[in-house]
């Protein structure tokens, strides 16, 4: 293989410094190009000059008067200040300051009075008829004409943008004090400029806070009035309910209130002279029939009648005890005594009955006294819940005029004091310094122009030198890497999905280029003492499709009948079993050290007829060191089986023995991941195989873009058409 592109030694600075004082032309070149143009830039920028002024927002004001309600001051802290900011460079405080200068007389601001440049685009051929039609029509309303800018108003309104465009407002950094900074040719209307903005804002602010105090003053005759005429209306509503309603009231209550309790007493009275009489009803009915017992009621012993009775009966009894002791109870004077006695008590009895019906009379009229006191309070309540209802409303009443009252005072006293606050009243804010006039202009500055144009030359004349010495350490067509390896392009296989690659449809120029790789492969003359019908397919490093190469390689040789084994050997990152749709299993690794048979770790692919040896656990690989003599035996004996044996290898830059298994097999095959690949790491891994002994078939482009690879194939009318690409390797 000849001498590499590329060795080991080419890194470094010495290297860089090198390739650059090969291009130091172009580095100087285009430095003094960057110079060059930003000194025609300085020459051709009118110079501009900056003021500034400063004010501080939030200045404590003395308060005589309690109306911070209505005139209250600003709250200094950082949001306040940055909205006072954007105040300062409103539209309203720009068109002030504008006209008070009138600034639309200059021809810095007003563009229509600068006179036409040499070289004005506006007005080459065709320029205004472009415009016209790019410049969209006005809205056909009916309102457009009255909304229809003047064409002063059109000036003023680009001299205000102009003058904004100018003027830059910014809060210092913690602290209450806004910088003003005004830019402008002239440095003597920069400084105006500035502190017009100042003047301006304070202004502005003490007309607002005047305007606010009038229309609060305004506000509170008028709400004055209103209140006045309120509780006028409240106060003799209150009055004219109190008398519509008869709700007169004594010193301590109403008069339905006396009547009330004077009633209750009554009412009172009644119920206990009922009670009482209806007590002593009930006890004379009890003993009415008994004549013993009765002479031991109350209204009984109170009777006059009763007892005249009780002493005629009482003579009437001695008499018959004296007549006893001498005649016989059949005598007829006892027997005339005895009648009398009889007499006598019937006579009582009849008396204790009209007693008794005499207590009936008294229990009916203390009833009817106590039903008469009764309805009289069931009235005279009925008055008393109207009155109450009737009295809520006039105590709502009485209420809200209470408050009428209590407001209008309360602004009478805040309108007075408004009034007196109006001659005292002073901005929030104050300029704390103002701006003079700049002796030097703040734009262009020419020196760092300069530097940053010499800088930015040397940058880019060197990034430039590197892109134009080595842009791409790729390999980019066959001419290339058959160039510096000395090996020949066996096939170019472009980019292709899971689905294409799965479906071996011959005719795509995915598989097409696979048949040519077998091609290749079938013509050459393998080595002697390899392992027969062995091929190794191997990369420089990761990523660059080899499995997948090698996968489709072995499919299209069992879809052609051969007897075809694939077999793994990257054990630190093993992907054949995704390639192949198969969950990872058993395989290589396990067989090698005897762990399970030949039968149980070779995977059968029903489509195609393939037989594949998975990688299986590395770390059984890793921790023995007679894995490749094993590995010799197993390939010898696979070799009695099957018509052909792919190898698929890890990297060699990340796994050394390929180089060892390189020894074993017929061909090698080196897989370049074509655009990708660095060619020093292809040249310096070939280099290692050839040290090793390997035959090295050729090389395969993988994961090509057949249009862009177009681009980069010279001379070969094979690239005429994109089914063509894939025979590029002849």
């Amino acid at each position: 293989m000849p001498a590499p592109y590329y060795s080991a030694s080419d890194d470094g600075l010495w290297v860089v410094a090198l390739k650059l004082w090969q291009r130091k032309w172009i580095v100087l070149g285009v430095t003094a190009a960057c110079i060059l143009a930003a000194g025609l830039v300085v020459a051709m920028l009118t110079p501009r000059y900056t003021a500034e002024s400063q004010v501080i927002v939030g200045v404590q004001t003395p308060r005589v008067l309690s109306v911070d309600a209505i005139l209250s001051g600003l709250t200094a802290n950082s949001e306040t200040v940055q909205s006072e900011a954007y105040i300062i460079t409103s539209r309203a405080t720009a068109e002030k300051v504008a006209r008070n200068f009138k600034l639309d007389k200059l021809p810095e601001f007003n563009a229509a009075l600068r006179p036409k440049s040499v070289f004005d685009i506006s007005q080459l051929p065709g320029v205004s008829t472009i415009k016209s039609l790019l410049k969209p029509p006005p809205p056909q309303t009916e309102t457009s004409t009255a909304n229809r800018l003047t064409k002063d108003e059109v000036t003023w309104n680009r001299v205000i943008s102009t003058l904004l465009g100018s003027i830059q407002v910014t809060p210092l950094n913690r602290s209450h004090i806004v910088s003003i900074k005004a830019e402008s040719e002239d440095p003597q209307l920069a400084a105006r400029l500035a502190n017009g903005f100042a003047a301006a804002y304070i202004e502005q602010q003490l007309q607002t806070k005047q305007t606010t105090a009038t229309d609060a003053d305004q506000w509170l005759d008028q709400r004055i009035a209103q209140l006045r005429k309120q509780v006028e209306r409240a106060d003799t509503a209150v009055e004219t309910f109190r008398r519509e309603n008869g709700l007169y009231e004594t010193k301590s209550d109403t008069v339905i209130a006396q009547q009330l309790a004077e009633l209750t007493r009554e009412m009172l009275a009644a119920q206990n002279a009922k009670v009482e009489a209806e007590s002593r009803r009930h006890q004379a009915q009890s003993q009415v029939n008994n004549a013993d017992s009765m002479e031991s009621l109350p209204a009984v012993l109170q009777s006059p009648v009763i007892q005249a009775l009780r002493s005629q009966q009482s003579q009437l009894e001695q008499k018959s005890a004296q007549l006893g002791s001498s005649y016989t109870a059949k005598h007829p004077l006892r027997r005339d005594i005895a009648a009398q006695i009889k007499d006598v008590k019937s006579k009582i009895r009849a008396e204790a009955q009209r007693v008794v019906d005499g207590l009936n009379h008294q229990v009916q009229m203390a009833d009817e006294r106590y039903r008469r006191v009764k309805q009289q309070m069931a009235a005279l309540q009925g008055d008393v819940d109207l009155s109450n209802e009737k009295r809520i409303t006039l105590n709502q009443l009485d209420r809200e005029a209470q408050a009428s009252r209590g407001m209008l005072v309360s602004l009478l006293q805040r309108s007075k004091e408004t009034v007196d606050q109006q001659s005292l009243m002073t901005p929030d804010a104050r300029i704390t310094s103002q701006a003079n006039i700049p002796l030097s202009p703040s734009f262009p500055k020419a020196g760092l122009m300069i530097v940053l144009a010499a800088f930015a030359g040397v940058t880019g004349g060197t990034l430039l030198a590197l892109l134009l010495e080595g842009a791409d350490q790729s390999y980019r067509n066959r001419e290339e890497v058959e160039r510096d390896t000395g090996l020949p392009v066996l096939a170019v296989v472009p980019s292709a999905s899971r689905s294409e690659r799965r479906n071996a449809d011959r005719r795509a120029p995915y598989w097409e280029s696979l048949q040519m790789l077998n091609t290749r492969l079938s013509l050459r003359t393998p080595r002697e003492g390899g392992v027969r019908g062995s091929v190794l397919f191997t990369s420089a490093e990761s990523g660059e499709g080899k499995t997948n190469v090698s996968a489709a390689y072995a499919r299209l040789l069992a879809l052609d009948g051969h007897r075809v084994v694939i077999v793994e050997l990257d054990w630190k990152r093993p992907s054949l079993h995704a390639v192949l749709g198969q969950p990872q299993r058993v395989g290589l690794a396990e067989l090698l050290h005897g762990y399970v048979t030949p039968e149980e770790s070779v995977y059968r692919e029903p489509a195609t007829g393939l037989h594949a040896i998975f990688a299986g656990n590395g770390e059984h690989i890793a921790r023995s060191g007679i894995w490749l003599a094993r590995l010799r035996l197993l390939l010898g004996t696979l070799s009695r089986h099957y018509d052909v044996i792919v190898l698929d290898t890890a990297p060699a830059s990340v796994t050394p023995e390929v180089l060892r298994v390189s020894q074993l097999v017929e061909q090698t095959v080196f897989v370049v991941k074509w655009h990708s690949t660095p060619r020093r790491a292809v040249l310096n891994e070939l280099r290692n195989f050839q040290h090793a002994g390997a035959d090295l078939a050729g090389i395969v482009f993988s994961q090509v873009n057949l249009g862009r690879y177009r681009q980069y194939a010279y001379g070969n009318a094979d690239h005429r058409h994109r089914n063509h690409l894939a025979y590029d390797a002849g």
